[in-house]
C-alpha cells in the first residue's frame, strides 16, 4: 500500500509515497505522496517561477530521485540516490 523514499545524499530528504507508481515508463517510475491531514508538499524555491508545489518523486533506473512535475510530465530537481523502501505487511 506505502512506501518510503529516503534520499541517501541529502540525510534530511525522506517521504512517504503511495506504493504502486502513477507512471511507469522505460526510464523512471513516478510514486504520488500520501494524502494526510497533515502538509506534505513539498515546496520548491525558484528565483524564476517563485514557489513550485511538488505532489510527486520520481526514481530513475539509476536510483537516483527526482521532484516530479506531473502537469509537465518532466523531471525537476534531482536529489541523488534513493532508497525505495515497501512498508512491510
Amino acid at each position: 500500500m506505502f512506501a518510503s523514499i529516503r534520499s541517501t545524499f541529502f540525510g534530511k530528504f525522506y517521504c512517504r509515497v503511495k506504493k504502486e507508481p502513477v507512471i511507469q515508463t522505460s526510464s523512471y517510475n513516478v510514486y504520488a505522496l500520501v494524502d494526510s491531514m497533515f502538509p506534505n508538499d513539498i515546496v520548491k524555491k525558484s528565483k524564476t517561477r517563485g514557489n513550485t508545489i511538488f505532489r510527486h518523486i520520481a526514481i530513475d533506473n539509476t536510483g537516483a530521485g527526482y521532484l516530479f512535475d506531473i502537469d509537465s510530465k518532466k523531471l525537476d530537481l534531482n536529489f541523488g540516490f534513493c532508497d525505495y523502501i515497501e512498508d512491510i505487511k
